[in-house]
């Protein structure tokens, strides 16, 4: 499950050390609800109660909830001139608004300091994945929106595509997030910029849709890491009570309060390691996220302090070429009315998480959606029965390596058990590893087709016994070969790394 691979278009070095932006959930829905996701949206600003679009009846503020910080602004409504309205309304295609539409959010974690020697020379993948995935679930017949979060390591089957990956791997999957030539570099346009694959989103689409039991995914909207960054810069930077002092790539910063731009943000929102400066329990993920929080109601507080709606022109040009989306003009347009003044009580969210293995020796490094948990949330937003995923569990996932293990094992020892028994000799305690190996392979797959069925959860322990007794045949082919002669190697290297059709940087 350790998938690697070389970065076309750049210098083709693995990353050792992979920085990350996890693009906050909320970030990206001010984005494409608040501004109207990015370049696409109206030239004009929204300063307009957009409610009589929808409905007849007259929109009230809505009340805090009570999850909201004691410090947030009560959220207001701006009205506008009718023309600015009028002229709104004249471009949106309300066509589209009718039942349920799905419409992917995706983050993908990808920034041209990438592309740098300085990135490069430190060890720094190059590779794009597609890191935050969002469902927005809009219920026009209910005037609801659902937010429904998959986790980026998410243990997944790919669509159309042999092998395990993370989810966040589809859109390499699907070819990554720029066009190739037959060389396998990235194409640039007359000036300069790399065009974009759709085929890469399509096959994010497609994951997510999988996600879902199925249901489809009718839209997407896209933004790269540098949109953040680019959306402080336009409104102004934030100002930010820093708790942690740490350093990102040369830039340093010290704990207290400040006005941070758009650099100093991005950098707080990727750091997690120890080796920027970090102290005892502020490293790792879970830190992480909790400073992005943080960060992330800083960033809402000082939008609705400068009035983000008069700012909406320079927040517009800060997403060139870091927005893609497969919503036309006036689609992007009958959206953002929507979505302007849904009340907050109208949004829920939902997250499609679940436990991470702990089963290092198997290469387990996935996050396994809790199935149960899985088809539950499907049957509240959509009202559809969706089947559990058993082959995603954890269980059957190490039950499976372990099978593709114990299929190479004995492919491997085969010629040293007949050169042994061509001798005359006897295997001895090799040919006995030999044996039960093959036994507990068969007895563990009978196991796992119970459990795919529904039958029975009896899987963990058959596995167990059979990476147990894998690793004793290793020892004992080592020794048999050893003490006999036998001058071919032995090859115990992983399984899985060949299942994979497509090799992708697995971080």
């Amino acid at each position: 499950m350790e998938e690697k691979r070389s970065r076309s278009g750049s210098s083709g070095r693995k990353g050792k050390s992979r920085k990350k932006l996890y693009i906050t959930l909320s970030v990206i829905v001010l984005l494409l609800a608040g501004i109207g996701a990015g370049g696409y949206l109206y030239l004009q600003s929204l300063r307009h109660n957009t409610a009589a679009y929808f409905s007849s009846a007259p929109t009230a503020t809505p009340a805090p909830t009570q999850n909201a910080p004691a410090s947030a602004a009560p959220e207001t409504t701006v009205s506008a001139a009718p023309s600015e309205y009028d002229a709104l309304k004249a471009q949106a295609d309300t066509s589209m608004m009718q039942n349920i539409v799905n419409v992917l959010l995706v983050g993908v974690d990808y920034a041209e300091e990438r592309l740098t020697e300085e990135w490069l020379e430190e060890g720094g993948s190059t590779a794009e994945h597609a890191d935050v995935m969002i469902v927005l679930a809009i219920n026009f017949d209910e005037k609801t929106v659902d937010m429904i979060s998959l986790p980026r390591d998410t243990y997944a089957k790919i669509p159309g595509v042999t092998g395990i990956y993370k989810l966040n791997a589809s859109l390499d999957c699907g070819g990554g997030l720029f066009l190739k030539d037959e060389n396998g570099q990235w194409i640039a346009d007359a000036n300069g910029k790399y065009q974009v694959n759709e085929a890469g989103f399509a096959k994010v689409c497609e994951a997510c849709s999988w996600m879902l039991g199925d249901i489809p995914i009718h839209y997407y909207y896209a933004v790269t890491m540098p949109a953040v960054k680019e959306l402080v810069n336009a409104i102004g930077g934030v100002d930010y009570d820093l708790d942690v002092s740490f350093t990102m790539q040369g830039r340093s910063y010290e704990a207290g309060p400040q006005h941070m731009d758009g650099q100093a943000v991005l950098d707080y929102l990727r750091v997690r390691k120890a080796s920027s400066g970090l102290g005892a329990g502020e490293t790792g993920d879970g830190s992480r996220v909790n400073r992005q929080k943080d960060m992330l109601v800083a960033i809402l507080n000082q939008l609705r302090d400068k009035n983000m709606l008069l700012k909406v022109p320079d927040i517009l040009k800060s997403f060139d070429g870091q927005l893609f989306t497969n919503c036309s003009f006036e689609q992007t347009a009958a959206l953002a009315l929507y979505a302007y003044d849904m009340p907050s009580e109208n949004i829920r969210m939902w997250s499609m998480d679940g436990i991470w293995s702990s089963k290092k020796s198997a290469k387990l490094n996935f996050c396994f959606t809790d199935q149960e948990k899985r088809v539950s949330i499907i049957r509240e937003v959509y009202g559809v029965e969706a089947p559990e995923y058993r082959d995603c569990t954890m269980a059957y996932a190490y039950w499976f390596w372990n099978d593709l293990q114990a299929e190479r094992y004995l492919s491997t020892c085969h010629g040293l058990k007949s050169y042994l028994e061509d001798g005359g000799g006897s295997s001895g305690s090799f040919g006995k590893a030999y044996s039960k190996v093959r036994s507990l392979k068969a007895s563990a797959a009978r196991a796992a087709e119970n459990y795919l069925a529904g039958e029975s959860n009896y899987l963990t322990e058959p596995t167990e016994e059979l990476e147990a007794a894998l690793e004793n045949l290793r020892l004992e082919a080592i020794a048999a070969r050893s003490a006999s002669g036998y001058s071919r190697s032995l090859d115990f290297y992983s399984t899985l790394e060949r299942y994979n059709e497509i090799d992708i940087d697995p971080s």
